[in-house]
C-alpha cells in the first residue's frame, strides 16, 4: 500500500478497518487528489476484485474532505448508502465506508492520530473473558416471543420511526429493551476501532438514568461483530473470577444491529447482581428490536447523507454563479490587448479568478488565479481579491506595491488554511514589455509567432493570504511581438486526471498551443482536449484558460 503525501492545510484522514482482510490503516494528508484503487499507480493501492483499478477519488477542500466514486464495477457505499458514481459526496467524522470486502471507519483530525473524542468513550472489559462462557444464541430460539410482548415491540417500532437523530434513536431503544427483556443497563455502543473502543450512543444504568459509563467485554464485541446474538453465561469459574465480583455482572446480552451483513451497532444488556428479573425471551426481544434499530439507523444515516450532499451542491451551485457573474465576457478588446477566455466549474473547487481591466491607454492588467477552498467561502475570497486588486491597480499601477495591498486584505480577512495562488500582469503595448507578479501560480505560456509555445520563467512568490510582509517582485518578459501570445491557465488544465490515472500535464498543452491559430482557438482546443483527456465533462477541478495578445 502506498499513501499520498502532498500536504496542503486541512484535517489528516484515517480509514481504519472495521472488518474485511487485514490491511494497515490507510492515513491520508490534505492533497489536492488522492486515487484509491487496485492499480499499482493509484496513490492508495487495495489488492482485491471487488476494488476497480481506480475505484474512487478523495480530495481535500477547505479543509473538508469529498469522496467520490470513480464508476467503480461493486460500487462504494457511506453508512450504508451507495454512492451515485461520479457524484462528489462530503465525509463526517465517523463516517463508515463499504469498499469493496473492507468495511473502515472514517477519523478525522485528532482522532485519525489515536485520539478517540467519542460521544461517551467506553473502554472494554476483558476480565470476563476468560472465566464466563459465551453462547451463540440458535436463531430458532429468537421466534418464541412472548404475545405480550409484542406491543413494546410495535411501541419501539412507532417511537423509531420518528427518530430523525441517532442520539433520539438510542432513547428509544434502550427503553424499550430494558422494559422488555428485565436486564437492569443497557447501551447503545457504535464500534470505532477494532474492538478497543465504542461510542455510546446511548445508556441505561441500573436506576433507569441516561448517561455514564458501561463495561463491554471484547470477547462477546468479536462475536456479535460476526453477525451472532452472543450470551455471557452464569458459570461458577467465572463467578469466582476477583475482577467480575468486583463489577457485579451476573448476567449480559451483545446483540448485532445488521443492515445485510454490515454491523450499524450494537445492543448491549447486562445486569448486576441476581438475575431473576431477566425474561426468558430476552434475547429473541433483544434481536427483534435490534431489527427494527438497524433499518432505523440505515434510514437515519441515508437521510443525512443526502442532506450533507444536498447543502454541499446547493453551495457549489451558489458559488459557480457568483464565479460566472464576476467573469469578463468570454472574448472582447480592452484597451491595449485581445483576449478570449473559457472558464469551466469542476466538480468539487469553485474558486477560479479571471479579469482585465484597463490601467490607461497604453496599459492594461489582467490576471488569473485558485482560490484554494470550495463553496461560498472560496467565492467570497475569489470576488474579494478580484474588486481589491483591480482597485489597487487603479490606485497605483505598480504591481508589486498592488499585490502587497492585495496579500495584506486577504490575510487579514481569511482563515489560516485560505490563500490564494495568482499571476497578474501589465502590459505595455509602446514599449512591447509584459511586467507580471506571480503569487504561487506559475501556469503561463508565450507562445510566439513561430508556433512555440513555452512556460514563461518566473522567480514566483507565496501565494497571497500567507505572509502579510511577503514582498512581491515583478518580473519583466521584453519584445513582445505582435504576433506573440500570453496563455494563462489554472491549475485544472494540468492536474486533470486521466482514466490511467495520468495527468494532462504542461507537455499536452505546449503541442496543442503550438498548432493553434488565434486567441478563441487556443482557448476552445484546450478546453476540449482536457475534456476529451478526462473522458468525462465533470472535471475534477475548476478550469479556465484565457489566450491574450496585442490589439
Amino acid at each position: 500500500m502506498t499513501s499520498h503525501t502532498n500536504a496542503l492545510p486541512g484535517s489528516t484522514l484515517r480509514f481504519q478497518r472495521l472488518s474485511g482482510p487485514e490491511t494497515e490503516p490507510i492515513v491520508l494528508q490534505p492533497s489536492a487528489s488522492i486515487i484509491i484503487g487496485r492499480s499499482s499507480v493509484c496513490d492508495v493501492q487495495l489488492s482485491d476484485p471487488m476494488i476497480s483499478r481506480n475505484h474512487l477519488r478523495l480530495e481535500c477542500s477547505g479543509g473538508d474532505w469529498i469522496l467520490e466514486d470513480t464508476g467503480s464495477r461493486h460500487g462504494t457505499e457511506i453508512n450504508g448508502v451507495r454512492l451515485t458514481p461520479n457524484t462528489p459526496a462530503p465525509l463526517a467524522n465517523h463516517d463508515q465506508i463499504t469498499l469493496g470486502p473492507w468495511l473502515f471507519a472514517v477519523r478525522m483530525g485528532a482522532e485519525s492520530d489515536g485520539e478517540h473524542r467519542g460521544i461517551n468513550a467506553s473502554t472494554i472489559n476483558t476480565a470476563a473473558d476468560g472465566g464466563g462462557q459465551i453462547e451463540t444464541i440458535n436463531p430458532v430460539d429468537m421466534q418464541n416471543l412472548a404475545s405480550e410482548r409484542l406491543d413494546l415491540i410495535m411501541d419501539c417500532a412507532a417511537s423509531i420511526h420518528t427518530a430523525t437523530e441517532i442520539e433520539q434513536l438510542a432513547e428509544s431503544v434502550l427503553d424499550v429493551v430494558v422494559a422488555g427483556t428485565g436486564f437492569s443497563r443497557a447501551a447503545l455502543a457504535r464500534p470505532v476501532e477494532s474492538f478497543d473502543t465504542v461510542d455510546l450512543l446511548g445508556c441505561r444504568d441500573q436506576d433507569g438514568k441516561q448517561g455514564g459509563e458501561i463495561s463491554i467485554s471484547k470477547t462477546m464485541l468479536r462475536r456479535a461483530s460476526r453477525g451472532e446474538l452472543v450470551r455471557m453465561a452464569d458459570a461458577p469459574d467465572m463467578q469466582q473470577a476477583m475482577s467480575i465480583i468486583s463489577l457485579g455482572i451476573t448476567s449480559a446480552i451483545c446483540c448485532p444491529v445488521l443492515v445485510g451483513s454490515r454491523v450499524l451497532a450494537y445492543i448491549y444488556l447486562d445486569t448486576l447482581g441476581a438475575p431473576s428479573a431477566i425474561q426468558p425471551d430476552a434475547a429473541a426481544f433483544c434481536h427483534a428490536i435490534a431489527r427494527l434499530t438497524g433499518m432505523a439507523m440505515a434510514s437515519i444515516e441515508r437521510t443525512h447523507l443526502e442532506q450533507r450532499q444536498t447543502k454541499f451542491v446547493a453551495d457549489l451551485n451558489a458559488a459557480r454563479q457568483v464565479q460566472q457573474r464576476m467573469m469578463p465576457r468570454e472574448a472582447d478588446t480592452i484597451g491595449s490587448i485581445t483576449y478570449a477566455m473559457r472558464s469551466k466549474p469542476g466538480r468539487v473547487i469553485a474558486g477560479d479568478i479571471f479579469d482585465i481591466t484597463p490601467i490607461d491607454d497604453n496599459r492594461t492588467a489582467f490576471f488569473l488565479g485558485d482560490v484554494v477552498g470550495k463553496g461560498m467561502p472560496a467565492a467570497m475570497m475569489m470576488g474579494m481579491t478580484q474588486s481589491n486588486l483591480a482597485a489597487a491597480l487603479r490606485h497605483n499601477p505598480d504591481l508589486a506595491i498592488a499585490m502587497a495591498e492585495v496579500n495584506k486584505q486577504l490575510h487579514a480577512r481569511s482563515a489560516d488554511n485560505e490563500f490564494i495562488t495568482l499571476l497578474a500582469a501589465i502590459y505595455d503595448r509602446d514599449n512591447r514589455v509584459l511586467e507580471f507578479v506571480d503569487a504561487g501560480h506559475g501556469y503561463c505560456m508565450r507562445r510566439t509567432s513561430e508556433g512555440k509555445a513555452s512556460l514563461i520563467d518566473s522567480e514566483g512568490g507565496l501565494p497571497l493570504g500567507i505572509d502579510p510582509g511577503f514582498v512581491y517582485e515583478i518580473e519583466r518578459v521584453e519584445n513582445i511581438a505582435a504576433d506573440d501570445r500570453i496563455i494563462l491557465f489554472s491549475d485544472g488544465v494540468v492536474e486533470q486526471i486521466g482514466p490511467n490515472n495520468e495527468e494532462f500535464g504542461v507537455e499536452r498543452i505546449s503541442e496543442i498551443l503550438g498548432a493553434s491559430a488565434d486567441v478563441g482557438t487556443d482557448v476552445t482546443r484546450l478546453l476540449e482536449a482536457v475534456i476529451e483527456f478526462a473522458r468525462t465533462d465533470a472535471l475534477s477541478d475548476d478550469v479556465t484558460i484565457a489566450s491574450i495578445k496585442p490589439a
